[in-house]
C-alpha cells in the first residue's frame, strides 16, 4: 500500500537542509525551531524564527541571541553552535553519522527547549524512471524513485524534487509498513505541470526517524483540506521539540540523483 503524503516545504538543495514554513493559525507569535543534522554535504544547522498569524504576510522574523548546543550522545561530543547569520546557527565540530543519536539544547528568552533524533542508516537511490498519464492534450509526468527497502527494520522516507534547479513545492513522505524489504518503485504523485518533458530533474530521498515522520504526517492532516474536519479549528503539528515551540529536530541521511526527463 502506498502512503505518500504531500507537504508544502521550502528546501535548500545545496545544503540538503529543510526549512518548513507553517502557514497555520496562531493567536500570538511563537518560537519556531528547525534543526537539521545531515549525514553528508553540510554542517548541522538550527534556524530560529518567530511565527506570524495566518493572514499576515509570510515573513518570519529571525530569532537571534539564543544559546544552541547539539550533542552527539553516541560519541559524547558537544558543539556550541555559532550564529552565522540572523537566526541561523551552525555546528562545525560535529558531523552526522548513521545510527548516532543527537540531542538539541536551546536556551532563549529564559526558556529551555530540548529534542532528540537518531539518524537512520542510509538507503541509496538506484535510479529514477518516469510514468505518464494522458489527460486529453496534457501529459502528467510522475517521477519514480527506485530503491531497495532494507528488510526487517522500519524505514521512513521523504522525497523532494527540483526541476531545472527550481524547487517543486511539494514533498512526498512514505513509510515501509506495508512494503518492508521490497524493491520500491512507486510514482510520486505530482500535479500536471510540475514535471515537464526535457527538464533536468533532481530527486532527493531523505531517511528520517519516526518522530519526524509523525510530525510531517500530522502536518498534512492539518493542512490538507480533504483531511480536515469542518468543525475542527486550525492547529499546529505536534513538535518533537520539548519546551513549547513549533518546528522539529531531525537527524537524517540523504541520497540525491539527477536525470533528464524524456520528451513525452
Amino acid at each position: 500500500m502506498k502512503r505518500y503524503i504531500f507537504l508544502l516545504t521550502v528546501v535548500a538543495l545545496a545544503s540538503c537542509q529543510r526549512v518548513i514554513h507553517l502557514n497555520l493559525e496562531t493567536t500570538s507569535p511563537q518560537l519556531v525551531i528547525q534543526g537539521n543534522v545531515p549525514n553528508a554535504g553540510s554542517f548541522p544547522t538550527v534556524t530560529m524564527s518567530s511565527s506570524v498569524n495566518f493572514y499576515e504576510p509570510n515573513t518570519w522574523p529571525p530569532v537571534s541571541g539564543a544559546s544552541v548546543v547539539i550533542t552527539d550522545s553516541t560519541f559524547g561530543v558537544k558543539d556550541t553552535l555559532t550564529e552565522t547569520s540572523p537566526g541561523t546557527y551552525t555546528a562545525y565540530s560535529i558531523s552526522g553519522i548513521p545510527d548516532h543519536t543527537y540531542n538539541l539544547f536551546v536556551q532563549y528568552g529564559g526558556k529551555i527547549y530540548t529534542a532528540t533524533s537518531t539518524m537512520p542508516d542510509p538507503v541509496p537511490l538506484d535510479s529514477i524512471t518516469f510514468s505518464t498519464i494522458s489527460f486529453g492534450n496534457k501529459t502528467l509526468i510522475q517521477p519514480i524513485p527506485n530503491f531497495q527497502d532494507p528488510p526487517g527494520v522500519p524505514n521512513w522516507y521523504q522525497f523532494q524534487l527540483w526541476s531545472n534547479g527550481a524547487l517543486i513545492q511539494k514533498s512526498f513522505v512514505f513509510d515501509d509498513q506495508y512494503s518492508d524489504g521490497r524493491y520500491i518503485h512507486e510514482p510520486l504523485q505530482t500535479d500536471t505541470g510540475d514535471v515537464k518533458s526535457g527538464a533536468n530533474l533532481t530527486l532527493a530521498m531523505y531517511c528520517i526517524d519516526k518522530n519526524v515522520y509523525n510530525y510531517f504526517l500530522e502536518l498534512i492532516q492539518i493542512t490538507d483540506p480533504n483531511q480536515q474536519s469542518q468543525n475542527a479549528a486550525p492547529a499546529n503539528p505536534t513538535s518533537n521539540i520539548n519546551g513549547g515551540c513549533l518546528g522539529y529536530f531531525s537527524a537524517y541521511t540523504v541520497s540525491t540523483m539527477e536525470k533528464q526527463v524524456p520528451n513525452y
